[in-house]
């Protein structure tokens, strides 16, 4: 449970490095490799303003959850008296009835003499 919460509050970055419209190199955490085509584009200064790089550099950046970072609110005096008097109150109530008037417990009659005999009804 722990990992699941610590992975689900890290942010990270994704870089990825697209040599045309191919992607040769992903990095999460490091630094991108590349395809070596930026820095021999790099050596030669021979290329002017106007000549674009087939290479694209993107970065996507994941943001955690920030559920986890909530202040903590404090604890006022009024707080601690209303819990303390709903406590007490509570303490003092009677939750159970034990008086019930309408239901008194039903006393059978006494069993004189046995019905299956009498009846002379047995089962097989």
């Amino acid at each position: 449970m722990a990992v699941v919460v610590l992975l689900s509050t890290m942010s990270f970055t994704v870089s990825k490095h697209y040599c045309g419209d191919i992607l040769v190199d992903t990095a999460i955490f490091e630094e991108l490799e590349g395809c070596g085509m930026q820095m021999a584009m790099e050596e030669t200064e021979s290329h002017s303003e106007e000549e674009k790089s087939c290479c694209i550099n993107t970065e996507d950046f994941v943001d955690g959850e920030e559920t986890e970072q909530l202040p903590i609110q404090k604890v006022s005096a009024l707080d601690v008296f209303f819990v303390a008097a709903f406590i007490l109150t509570y303490q003092e109530l009677e939750l159970t009835d034990n008086s019930n008037l309408y239901f008194t417990p039903y006393i059978s009659p006494p069993n004189l003499e046995d019905r299956v005999v009498l009846f002379e009804n047995f089962r097989i």
